[in-house]
């Protein structure tokens, strides 16, 4: 759980006035959240954790981003931003900075092993560096970043040894599928190292399924709860229902990556806990879900655009 804050207006980009914050007040709002839902607790059956979040660069001051690092380390928790994911942020970061956004991270002692560094695509090969050299976890948005940014130093990232887990960036630019968005890494990461070479073993799909899951877990510092099935950890499963497309099925992690959708979940069990069962959500309603959100999209989209004129 985070907030995504922001305390300086640079047009880049442009900010309704009720998204921005001072400082104080965006550390604020860190805070409440942190301090609500600690990180660390020994609560069984608390699913839900605090974690500071920086937009970006472009819209935090440095005394915001040094702040919230030196919080993040005394709550021992973990913090979020958008790192190197638009040409502005290079220019931006060159032009105000006289070096890169990552480079100008470090500077401020803000790299560390807990921080969630989201894209990370349009890194320099001294960035890719200095997120080893402090251990920064990027999560990798396939289909935000290929259609728009181009292809993540991945081969690099992992022959480095930087945790990489598999995300969606929300619903913005396609849909919340992992599974989805398994395939499409696989797929980009095949085309752009490996096809032009004649290399067919740029990626594995047990790699992706592992990117998907326990990498996901260890960028956000929850590798010893979860991620994987192992003694002592949450029991987190899902449990599939392959079509007619998907069979036969003689490698599982083939079948998951190439072959199966979140469409082919039929149950899934978080913390031992069964939450669907023959594809329905047995805790909330989701066609009230789904009027509310077909209401109150177009007034939020009214509300920004009110804003922003």
């Amino acid at each position: 759980m985070a907030i995504s804050t922001m305390d300086m207006d640079t047009g880049l980009p442009s900010l309704p006035d009720n998204m921005l914050f001072s400082t104080e007040e965006a550390i604020e709002k860190n805070l409440e959240i942190v301090q609500r839902w600690p990180f660390k607790n020994n609560d069984d059956n608390n699913l839900i954790r605090g974690v500071f979040s920086l937009r970006q660069i472009t819209v935090c001051t440095p005394q915001l981003i040094q702040k919230t690092a030196q919080l993040a380390e005394e709550y021992n928790t973990m913090v979020q931003t958008h790192a190197n994911e638009g040409h502005y942020e290079i220019y931006h970061a060159l032009d105000h900075h006289g070096m890169r956004p990552a480079n100008y991270l470090a500077s401020l002692d803000f790299l560390n092993s807990n921080v969630i560094a989201a894209h990370s695509v349009l890194l320099s090969d001294e960035e890719v560096d200095l997120y080893a050299k402090h251990q920064v976890g990027v999560a990798h948005c396939p289909s935000p970043n290929f259609s728009s940014l181009g292809m993540t130093k991945l081969l690099q990232m992992k022959k480095l040894g930087i945790k990489i887990g598999i995300g969606t960036d929300g619903a913005n630019r396609g849909s919340l599928d992992l599974f989805e968005a398994m395939k499409l890494s696989g797929i980009a990461q095949s085309l752009h190292y490996g096809t032009p070479y004649l290399d067919s073993n740029i990626v594995n799909p047990f790699e992706l399924v592992t990117m998907a899951t326990l990498g996901g877990a260890r960028v956000c510092g929850l590798d010893e709860e979860i991620g994987s099935l192992e003694t002592g950890k949450r029991a987190d499963l899902l449990i599939l229902n392959p079509g007619l497309n998907a069979l036969p099925i003689d490698d599982p992690y083939f079948a998951i990556v190439n072959s199966l959708r979140g469409s082919d979940v039929n149950d899934v069990i978080i913390n031992g806990q069964m939450v669907m069962r023959n594809s329905t959500i047995l805790n909330v309603d989701e066609n009230e879900i789904a009027q509310k959100v077909s209401v109150r999209a177009p007034q939020l989209r009214q509300t920004i655009l009110d804003n922003i004129n």
